[in-house]
This record gives C-alpha cells, sequence and structure tokens, in this order.
C-alpha cells in the first residue's frame, strides 16, 4: 500500500512525463508547419554508453541508451542500466548477491546548435538496488537504535527527476561526448529482510547531517530502513555513436 509521500512522487512523475511526452509532439508539429527538415537532422539518432557510470564507488552499473533527435530543437532518450556481483567494479558497500536495475527516459531542448549543442533537458528515473550483506548493521524504520546482525536481505527503490544542463561535443562524424550535469528530487525506500540473529547496540543511532534532514543521501544510507525524500545529484559523461 502507497503512503501519501509515495503517492504524491508517483503522480508528480506521471505529470511530468505526460507534460513532457504534450509539450515535445506540440513542438515537433508547429517544426514541421515552418521548416522542411533535412534528411542530415532527421537522422541524428545515436546509441550511447555512460561511461562514470561502471566507476560509481556505492553502487556501479554499466548503462546504455538511445538518442533520437525529433525536431529541430527536441530530442528525446531512453537509458537502461544494469549491474551485479559478476560484472560489476568491486566496492567495500557491495554484499554477497549485489544486483541493480535501472531505467532513464529524458527529453531534451537545444538552445544553441552551433558546434557544440548546449540543451537543457528533464530526466525521469527508477532504481531497483538488491543485496545480501553479512556482519553488518541496520536501522530499522521508525527507530533510533541501531542492530547489527548475522546476514539479512537489503532491499532498495529509488524513483525521482532531475533538471539538467548538458553540452554534446563533437568528435568527428559519428562520434559525440555529452557531458551534463544537474539536480532534482528523489524518493527512496529501503526494506531489510530475513535479519539473522539481530543484536541491538547501546546508545541511540545519530545520523549524519545530510540524513538528519534527509537532502542527500550520505555514506551510510544504506543502512537506513524506511522511506525518505531529499536531492538528487546528477553528473556524467556518454559516449554517443552515429549508426
Amino acid at each position: 500500500m502507497f503512503t501519501k509521500t509515495n503517492q504524491l512522487m508517483y503522480r508528480l512523475l506521471l505529470f511530468l512525463f505526460l507534460f513532457c511526452n504534450i509539450y515535445v509532439v506540440t513542438a515537433q508539429k508547429n517544426q514541421s508547419n515552418q521548416v522542411k527538415f533535412s534528411e542530415k537532422t532527421l537522422q541524428q539518432n545515436y546509441v550511447t554508453l555512460n561511461v562514470l557510470s561502471p566507476l560509481n564507488p556505492l553502487l556501479p552499473r554499466y548503462r546504455a541508451g538511445y538518442f533520437q533527435r525529433i525536431a529541430t530543437k527536441w530530442a528525446a532518450s531512453i537509458d537502461v542500466g544494469y549491474g551485479d556481483k559478476n560484472i560489476s567494479l568491486k566496492t567495500d558497500r557491495q554484499g554477497t548477491n549485489y544486483q541493480l536495475f535501472e531505467i532513464r527516459p529524458e527529453f531534451y531542448y537545444t538552445y544553441k546548435d552551433i558546434g557544440t549543442s548546449h540543451y537543457i533537458s528533464m530526466e525521469l528515473f527508477y532504481i531497483k538496488t538488491s543485496d545480501t550483506f553479512q556482519d553488518e548493521t541496520y536501522v530499522p524504520e521508525n527507530s533510533n537504535r541501531e542492530f547489527e546482525y548475522d546476514q539479512a536481505d537489503f532491499d532498495r527503490g529509488k524513483i525521482g527527476f532531475h533538471i539538467k544542463s548538458g553540452h554534446i561535443f563533437r568528435i568527428s562524424d559519428d562520434l559525440r561526448l555529452n557531458l551534463y550535469y544537474g539536480i532534482g528530487i528523489r524518493q527512496r525506500k529501503i526494506q531489510y529482510s530475513n535479519v539473522k540473529n539481530p543484536q541491538e547496540l547501546d546508545g541511540n543511532y545519530v545520523p549524519g547531517y545530510s540524513e538528519l534532514f534527509s537532502v542527500f543521501e550520505g555514506l551510510d544510507f544504506l543502512k537506513e530502513e524506511g522511506t525518505a525524500t531529499g536531492l538528487n545529484v546528477s553528473l556524467g559523461l556518454k559516449v554517443m555513436y552515429h549508426f
């Protein structure tokens, strides 16, 4: 059953998704009435590969996608990411059964396209992470007590959106580099199950500054069970190849 916060977040994402679709379709119709597109413009489609996501120090994964120009100044893309214990970079934050899946639709408006393309965009995202941890600690939902355990299953869902700015650099006729950065809102829900031999630790759990105010996720966010809404930062670099 969704909480009121969950319902509000999903409704916001649905509204943003529908707004972007309607706005892009309207812009495309207006452009078609004003400009006869050249064949070169219409064929600006690329496969993409994110360079930084496999190096993520907390949740590494491989992310690839498809980018399509749909009007003179408008474009859309979709990225899919996947990581697990067998193919991803090993980090100290991973357990014995690490697995991650994500999907990211994005809508672009190019405001300058002479040489280097400059754009603003809106990205929606959904990330699902699961793992199994041994000899770690966690904080149950609605509690200020920390527990250590022998083994536990971890599950994390995260949804949100980013408002981004980016620059697409031309390397050759078929190759581009897309540097982007932005900020947005995210909601994450963490659950622990099958907790074996939980033992309560002495003293109350004191979260870090960012966790306390639910602004950004700190380094200990994996241990804090429950739902939290806050800000999310986006930074990345994509290789784009025209085919």
